[in-house]
């Protein structure tokens, strides 16, 4: 009886001790394992910190403000945007706008096109000035004498030299219809008699001898 009594209660004692391994031991393995996933957890969570942090500057600023302009995009300005020269009339810029142009764009036609204008210009005073060298030409002997009194018409009239430098700068002083204008004009002051002297007489009216001998004619001689 008494060992029958003895293995009796030693049987659930071992039954009880191994399942309380087993259980200490799937404790572990479930912690060990719940340790690993927080491990990689924190990895990925730092490699994440790490992208982001290191974005570039510029790529945050494009992701705040997608309104602003890139650098390789085309800006066509309001008309009151545009740049223009000082003088340059508001409907340039309206053209511009409508015709969708960017500032660069307008600068660069009205650089040409004032380079076109500059080289009309010049060939306009250089046909303006061989058209009154013919003009002149074509008066003959009278030529010196009606030169003279357009320049004495122009500086009676013109104290300040202003329109005779505008007519210089433009070579518009050349033109056959100004020039015969000044000779008008000459010819009535000194009928007037506010242009006098012997320059301002008519060769063409001089007899033989006076364009022979001029102010020595014998006449003169006492």
């Amino acid at each position: 009886m008494t060992d029958i009594q003895e293995n009796t209660d030693d049987t659930p004692a071992t039954d009880a001790t191994t399942d309380a391994a087993a259980t200490d031991a799937a404790a572990t393995d479930v912690n060990a394992a719940a340790a690993d996933t927080d491990s990689k957890t924190a990895d990925a969570d730092a490699a994440t910190d790490k992208d982001t942090s290191e974005a570039p500057a510029d790529q945050d600023a494009a992701a705040t403000d997608d309104s602003a302009p890139q650098p390789d995009e085309r800006v066509v300005p309001a008309v009151d945007d545009y740049t223009l020269p000082e003088g340059m009339p508001k409907h340039i810029a309206e053209f511009a706008h409508k015709n969708d142009m960017t500032q660069a764009q307008l600068d660069n036609t009205l650089k040409t096109f004032a380079g076109i204008t500059a080289a009309a210009g010049e060939s306009e005073k250089v046909m303006l000035r061989q058209q009154g060298e013919a003009h002149v030409k074509s008066w003959g002997e009278e030529g010196g004498y009606k030169m003279a009194l357009a320049k004495q018409a122009l500086a009676l009239n013109d104290p300040d030299g202003n329109l005779k430098a505008l007519l210089d700068s433009t070579e518009y002083g050349s033109h056959p219809a100004v020039l015969d204008f000044f000779v008008s004009l000459g010819n009535d002051l000194k009928e007037g008699g506010f242009i006098k002297g012997s320059a301002y007489t008519n060769p063409a009216k001089h007899t033989a001898a006076q364009k022979m001998f001029g102010n020595s004619h014998p006449s003169k001689s006492n």
